[in-house]
């Protein structure tokens, strides 16, 4: 469960990065143009609401597995968006599949609800805890990035890194859920 949390806080932490300060990391290219916080701001609200309905969909199946393809995805996201800082309409389009990153507060919700049944407030207040961790902790560190180094690049970098964060984080509940559930069948099979 705590694992699950951190996985959350963490890519949240990601997303927040970005979006916190995408408007500021594209307009310091001379070609932008005027209108570009609502282009920015459209694109958030459109990505966000693609990653919402495409997590819904898809939370009925793997959940477990859809976690870290969501991890892998935000990392990519941000792969993207550095890559092509210098052109701000490439960079748009990574920062469309970083904004659609949140799908995985439904997965990470629908898969603490199959570990703790029983405690379902508990899980939601636990749940919303690490959600907002993750967005002051993204926000916060982008700021203080902005601040200390004033260079754009590096608030994708610190994205990168809270995503890798979480995928790592992913793969050790990952190796601890594989190494549990042979130990459950065998004692299940005692039981029987």
């Amino acid at each position: 469960m705590w694992s699950l949390l951190f996985i959350e806080a963490c890519k949240l932490a990601s997303t927040t990065t970005i979006w916190s300060f995408s408007i500021p990391i594209l307009s310091v290219h001379s070609e932008v143009p005027v209108h570009l916080d609502f282009i920015v701001t459209m694109i958030l609200a459109i990505g966000f609401l693609c990653g919402q309905v495409l997590a819904t969909y898809y939370a009925n199946g793997k959940v477990h597995q859809h976690i870290a393809i969501t991890c892998v995805a935000a990392i990519i996201s941000c792969v993207l968006l550095w890559v092509f800082l210098k052109d701000y309409r490439w960079a748009l389009v990574g920062v469309f599949f970083i904004s659609s990153m949140p799908l995985i507060n439904i997965f990470i919700q629908v898969r603490l609800l199959q570990i703790v049944p029983d405690n379902r407030y508990l899980i939601f207040c636990l749940n919303n805890s690490a959600l907002f961790a993750g967005n002051f902790i993204g926000s916060l560190s982008a700021y203080l990035i902005m601040k200390t180094t004033a260079t754009n690049h590096w608030i994708v970098i610190l994205a990168m890194g809270f995503a890798t964060l979480a995928l790592l984080a992913w793969l050790y509940l990952n190796r601890h859920t594989q190494r549990q559930q042979p130990a459950d069948a065998a004692f299940g099979s005692k039981t029987i």
